[in-house]
């Protein structure tokens, strides 16, 4: 490459980008203009000035196969020192699935957010220079995920460089917007003016070009620097002869060029020339006529007078596409046609380029053959994942397609694509000349109900229940008799919609389903069965729900269906954290789906543990984890996950206890009316946070707003704050043995949620109608309850202490002094104090904490383990009797009873086995 000539100003652009991204401000710029006017050059050279500065630079160019500038990338990048793909996260096998092009299809926004934090790893030392060449030749994937970066790159160290001919398309389409919104910088590539145009032609002759040579030049290239080349490399022979004729246009330069390596190469040449700008030497021989011996002779002869070169893989490019156009220039339309077909040809006996063979096919005037290949590279895009560009490839199959058969086909795939899309309007549109066209072909019924069942899962996407319940009863005439595939499909319709029977509906059609399922040996529309068999027991019966995700699992494990094991596998977690808050089932499917690289999973996941942790107490652990739900829902553009984050929120700031941040949250929830129940469920909040704050009054006013938001709605949307409003009014009184029983006997009784508000109510009612033993048996429940929902658990202490101590029942002592260290040691000072001046009305005078209370593994001081406790607990892991561990901390053996008593109160452990157990695995951790 010789000395850079021209384009001062738009380098100076490029490296002053490139500094400031160097700097952690990342930007993008793209270079416009014709082919041959410098746009891979100038990009080349400013890819050179960053690598000097140590910068990284990747690589990728736009061609037929979808995404491939941007597999191009990865792989590139993948290969610098330093960049460990583990640090990705869940994102690591997203990027390798971008690289190889196989696993299931991730989410276009996925797939972008991955690109752009393994830019970010590679620019994270010196700056990431990302070269996107031939963006007009992309994709509409490639062009998705790369607008997608114009909005997310300029807080990383990153500069995006991208270069495309300004003609109509999806790239200078997705450009222009950027540039628009400032989100990029657009640079149109001037021609050479006449001392540009000398300068590079003396570099090209090696010494002082005459200026009737130049002149001449300049008025047969205006200006267009590849062109420039071409010319001066035509007059090789005569060089600086100023009466040596120039030829008239480029064409005449490249094939003057071509003709003096020899026969043979221009009609190999030719050959590969059709493909476009790259092309695999076998395809090049077998569009030509020649044998592979043949092409290696020409592609060296090529590549000595650099006309072509090395591109990636196993592939080769012309060194400017000016070439291959020159080359097919002076073809008659049948030769044209003939080298086009057996190109198409070519490319067809492999296992990809099917879209590269649909265009041949078209070239070569075979409309039959290009819809056929159109609808092959549409259905291999859609199993990539590429969604955009298999619409795309589809619709321009339907434009060639003439066989009703092929025609058939194509909107049957197409409609796939479009309802993953989500155009569900586009789905309909298509769906009366589908079905026309089945008919017409007398396609077997299962094609037609599967076109039915298409239209009505996009209908479920869109919320169109109605006409989606249409399409089921068009699939049920058609199948003729009930088939599994239609009632999974019912099933999730009728359980989705707003009908107020819809969980009876969704059952009974979920049910039917599966026993089709089983008997027709369908195990994946038995797991849609099964999913919608849980969702529809979630509210009514978890163990049920339980049950049915744990069928899920086995048929998935059986099968080997990896996504439904997925699913089944998030099902399971969810419903044991209702059950009982064990967060560990949660815990390992995170991992799982981290290791597949599920994202939008992996943040769902995040938000159950944010309020698992939260119950537990752990408040770090719970902002940890909601904070990566609501970056995910941010960047990603999940409405539902935004929502449910926003609730997190919310529900953090009510637990702090926080009024003004909590507020700030509602806000635009509630004038919106997007909260995810409904009013009662930010005034539960409201209502906790005003628990939390020692206003036990406003509470209760903030819970009857919470019940009277459900008595307007006419229905019961959230029940969250029914437990707690009862534990509020049996504590002062209000409330007694009907107001329990309606709720013990209810489905909220099987969450962990709201079992400490319960069992604490029966201890109380108990206690209040002085029935000792059944209270003792009472209290030890709500212990046991309380082990893994530490907040609710002293929440619900704090309102029995004064019953407890007012009608002498129960150690209410106890409970205020493991409340009041729970909520010194959460920041809750008001709850804190609160406990103290209880303790104080009782003459239990101030607690003094002990030294070494600090060192108490966190989740002991959770549940109130005092430090003299830890010493017992710690005497009882390794198996001493109450005498012996009395002599080792001189205590009574009556005393270290006591303790024990205690410590298996508040670890919820049976008997002293387990406690021993509990124990040991506590210290070893």
């Amino acid at each position: 490459m010789g000395a850079f000539v021209g384009r001062r100003a738009e380098l100076d652009l490029l490296d002053g980008a490139a500094r400031r991204a160097r700097d952690g401000a990342g930007g993008a710029v793209f270079l416009l203009g014709e082919a041959g006017i410098g746009k891979s050059r100038l990009a080349a050279e400013a890819a050179a000035g960053h690598s000097r500065t140590g910068g990284r630079v990747v690589k990728g160019r736009a061609g037929v196969t979808p995404l491939r500038a941007l597999s191009e990338a990865v792989l590139t990048a993948t290969r610098f020192d330093g960049v460990t793909l583990d640090r990705l996260g869940e994102f690591k096998p997203v990027v390798w699935r971008l690289a190889a092009g196989g696993g299931p299809a991730d989410p276009p926004l996925v797939r972008a957010e991955a690109m752009l934090r393994l830019l970010a790893l590679c620019g994270r030392a010196a700056g990431c220079l990302l070269i996107l060449e031939d963006l007009h030749e992309a994709d509409r994937d490639t062009t998705a995920v790369v607008d997608y970066l114009l909005d997310n790159v300029a807080t990383e160290p990153v500069l995006i460089v991208g270069t495309l001919r300004p003609g109509p398309g999806p790239a200078l389409e997705t450009v222009t917007a950027a540039a628009r919104r400032r989100a990029a910088v657009t640079v149109e590539l001037r021609p050479f003016d006449r001392a540009e145009t000398a300068a590079l032609v003396s570099q090209c002759l090696g010494g002082e070009a005459p200026g009737e040579l130049v002149d001449r030049v300049d008025r047969g290239a205006e200006g267009n620097p590849f062109v420039i080349e071409e010319l001066v490399a035509a007059l090789a022979d005569d060089r600086g002869d100023p009466q040596s004729p120039v030829p008239a246009s480029v064409t005449a330069a490249i094939l003057d060029r071509v003709e003096r390596l020899g026969a043979g190469v221009a009609p190999f040449l030719r050959g590969a020339a059709v493909f476009g700008r790259t092309f695999s030497m076998s395809g090049a021989a077998a569009a030509a006529g020649v044998s592979e011996t043949e092409a290696l002779r020409c592609l060296r002869l090529a590549g000595e007078a650099r006309l072509v070169g090395p591109d990636a893989g196993d592939r080769y490019s012309f060194r400017h596409a000016l070439t291959a156009e020159a080359m097919l220039a002076r073809l008659l339309p049948a030769e044209r046609a003939r080298l086009c077909a057996a190109a198409a040809a070519a490319v067809e006996a492999g296992d990809d380029g099917q879209w590269q063979a649909a265009e041949l096919w078209a070239a070569a005037g075979r409309p039959d053959r290009a819809a056929a290949s159109y609808a092959r590279s549409g259905r291999r895009a859609v199993e990539q994942g590429a969604i955009a560009t298999a619409v795309t490839l589809l619709d321009r199959g339907l434009t060639h397609a003439v066989d009703p058969a092929t025609t058939a086909g194509l909107l049957e795939t197409l409609t796939t694509a479009l309802a993953a899309a989500g155009e569900a309007a586009r789905v309909f549109e298509l769906g009366d000349r589908l079905d026309t066209l089945l008919s017409a072909i007398d396609a077997p019924p299962a094609r037609r109900v599967a076109a039915r069942l298409a239209r009505a899962r996009a209908a479920a996407t869109a919320g169109a229940w109605d006409r989606g319940l249409d399409e089921i009863a068009a699939a049920r005439a058609v199948a003729g008799e009930p088939a599994a595939p239609i009632d999974a499909v019912a099933a999730f319709l009728s359980f989705a919609s707003t009908r107020p029977d819809r969980i009876t509906v969704g059952r009974r059609y979920a049910t039917a389903a599966l026993t089709g399922a089983e008997r027709a040996a369908l195990p994946e529309v038995a797991c849609e069965a099964l999913e919608v068999l849980v969702r529809c027991a979630r509210d009514t019966d978890l163990p049920a729900a339980a049950g049915h995700a744990r069928r899920m699992l086995e048929v998935a494990r059986r099968h080997d269906l990896p996504y439904w094991r997925l699913r089944a596998a998030v099902e399971s977690a969810t419903i044991a954290k209702e059950l009982t808050n064990d967060i560990e089932p949660l815990l390992a499917i995170r991992q799982e789906a981290i290791d597949a690289g599920v994202v939008i999973t992996v943040a769902w996941i995040d938000f159950h543990l944010a309020i698992a942790y939260l119950l537990r107490g752990a408040t770090g652990d719970a902002q940890r984890h909601l904070a990566h739900a609501t970056e995910a829902g941010n960047r990603l553009r999940q409405p539902e996950l935004q929502l449910v984050a926003f609730a997190g929120a919310a529900t953090l700031a009510a637990c702090r206890p926080d009024r003004a941040a909590l507020e700030r949250v509602l806000e635009p929830l509630v004038t919106q009316e997007m909260f995810a129940h409904g009013a009662e469920t930010w005034w539960y909040l409201r209502a906790v946070c005003s628990w939390m704050d020692e206003d036990p009054e406003r509470a209760l006013r903030e819970l009857g707003e919470a019940e009277a938001a459900v008595e307007a709605a006419g229905h019961l949307r959230g029940a969250g704050h029914r437990t707690a409003q009862l534990l509020l009014r049996v504590g002062r009184g209000l409330a007694g043995w009907t107001e329990y029983d309606k709720l013990a006997g209810s489905p909220l009784s099987q969450q962990a949620f709201h079992r400490s508000f319960l069992t604490w109510s029966r201890a109380i009612l108990l206690g209040r109608d002085g029935r000792t033993a059944e209270t003792e048996e009472a209290l030890a429940e709500a212990f046991a309850a309380g082990a893994r929902t530490p907040l609710h658990h002293h929440l619900a202490a704090r309102v029995a202490a004064p019953a407890a101590l007012a009608e002498g029942w129960g150690a209410p002592l106890d409970w205020l002094r493991a409340a009041e260290e729970f909520f010194h040691d959460s920041g809750r000072t008001r709850a804190a104090a609160g406990c103290r001046a209880l303790l104080r009305e009782a003459g239990a005078g101030n607690r003094q904490r002990r030294a070494g209370h600090d060192t108490l593994p966190a989740r002991l001081r959770l549940i109130g383990v005092t430090v003299r406790e830890y010493d017992v607990l710690r005497l009882v892991a390794e198996r001493l009797g109450n005498t012996e561990i009395a002599e080792r901390l001189f205590l009574s053996p009556r005393t270290v009873e006591r303790h024990i008593g205690s410590l298996r109160q508040r670890t919820g452990q049976p008997d002293r086995a387990h406690l021993i157990a509990y124990a040991r695995k506590l210290l070893a951790d």
